[in-house]
């Protein structure tokens, strides 16, 4: 089977597996996986007058990484242990919400002296990739010792949450003021202003 997609005007209309070509429409010959791909994302790709081929839309990419960091950033934060998730799914398929429930429980434990290690915490991934289960699982860093920093970290998480993030106020540009030098009047040294 053949796979095309169809050029006019500079912009792909469609994708067949035929060719199309006419006065007004010139079909390229693309890979099967590019063809499907395509189909399921029709933004990614785009007509370059320069080369004459099918690409990858980089404004595209950029949008897509932009989306799947935002999201990353949502689901997760940043401490000095790693990313946490914000509700990480326990091994009986639950939501957990870490903040509200793990973290008061990981401080008594570690106020009372006692060893808490921390499941899993995550390193920041290359958002060009996809977010796949797998992929996510190859950032995971295990078992590390909860510290009193990673506590006060995760509280000042919970208290941006719960207060919205706090903002400098802007500051009015300092503007200065030209100061005219006026001379100073001289004194007539004849002159006295004495009273007679």
């Amino acid at each position: 089977m053949a796979y095309y997609l169809n050029v006019e005007n500079g912009k792909i209309i469609n994708a067949s597996n035929q060719r199309k070509d006419s006065s007004t429409v010139k079909s390229y010959s693309v890979p099967e996986t590019l063809y499907y791909d395509y189909l399921a994302h029709e933004d990614k790709y785009k007509y370059d007058k320069i080369t004459d081929l099918i690409v990858v839309d980089q404004e595209w990419v950029d949008a897509q990484v932009a989306i799947r960091e935002q999201g990353f950033k949502k689901e997760f934060f940043e401490t000095s242990l790693g990313w946490i998730r914000r509700k990480p799914t326990l091994a009986d398929g639950t939501k957990d919400d870490f903040l509200n429930n793990d973290l008061p429980l990981f401080a008594i434990a570690l106020q009372s002296n006692t060893p808490v290690v921390l499941p899993v915490a995550y390193s920041l991934p290359d958002f060009t990739n996809e977010l796949t289960d797998e992929y996510m699982i190859s950032l995971q860093i295990l078992n590390q010792p909860v510290t009193p920093q990673f506590i006060a970290e995760c509280l000042q998480v919970k208290i941006r949450d719960f207060s919205g993030p706090t903002e400098e106020p802007e500051q009015e540009p300092a503007v200065e003021e030209e100061v005219e030098e006026q001379p100073a009047e001289e004194e007539d040294e004849g002159s006295t202003d004495t009273e007679e």
